[in-house]
């Protein structure tokens, strides 16, 4: 259950962090599917569910502003992200209670020793700084 949800989150995520590569997306219709994703997986309520989608859309709608200046500064680009990343995080730690967030702290653990892993990987290849942080936003 824990490996097939960390599958369609690191699916979804990838898959949102290519479209903000490409370019603009449909925010409202991202912030669904992640929402829905949240939903199932920690069983959340429908007040959850309603604030999840607003995270989410909050979310979605920086990362099409984020993916304007991808190219000219791309580190304060990955800043951003990351800054969004963590910031989401916080939000969504706040709406859960004790019980989904424990869930969610267990799937968050698996996901930091997946970035672990990468960045290991991703060294050994000789990457930039750049490249790995940019990298790590995909997981």
């Amino acid at each position: 259950m824990l490996m097939k949800f960390i599958v369609t989150a690191l699916f979804c995520f990838s898959a949102i962090f290519l479209s903000a590569q490409e370019g603009m997306y449909n925010a409202e219709e991202k912030a669904r599917e992640m929402t829905t994703v949240y939903t199932e997986k920690y069983q959340l309520r429908s007040d959850q569910a309603d604030k999840m989608e607003k995270i989410q859309l909050r979310k979605f709608l920086q990362i099409n502003k984020l993916s304007l200046i991808k190219d000219q500064d791309p580190v304060f680009y990955i800043e951003k992200m990351e800054a969004l990343d963590s910031g989401t995080d916080g939000s969504i730690r706040l709406l859960l209670d004790e019980r989904q967030l424990a869930n969610y702290i267990e799937d968050q653990i698996e996901l930091r020793k997946k970035r672990a892993e990468l960045v290991a990987k991703l060294k050994k290849e000789g990457k930039s700084e750049l490249e790995i942080r940019e990298a790590r936003l995909m997981w």
